[in-house]
């Protein structure tokens, strides 16, 4: 058998090898882009729960003043009609 002979036959007999390595090449991009992928989503989600937190927080204290300045205004109203005896 030929140095040539003897190379066609090792390319022959690597040749299935190669296609699943092949394969499994394909196989592991497409995890990777799943996996990526569903990385993204829930990140996006995390983001949107942040958000949400900050956005309450900021509705919460807004609101906390909001009720804390109607108090304020009551007292003053019923202290002013001797309703209430006036803060010292």
């Amino acid at each position: 058998m030929t140095d040539r002979e003897m190379i066609d036959n090792m390319k022959a007999i690597m040749e299935p090898i190669r296609n699943k390595l092949d394969e499994m090449d394909l196989k592991i991009n497409n995890m990777e882009y799943q996996i990526t992928s569903r990385i993204n989503t829930l990140e996006n989600k995390v983001n949107g729960l942040s958000n949400n937190i900050m956005n309450m927080d900021f509705q919460n204290r807004k609101e906390h003043r909001e009720i804390r300045q109607d108090i304020e205004t009551i007292l003053a109203v019923l202290e002013t009609k001797d309703i209430l005896p006036k803060a010292q």
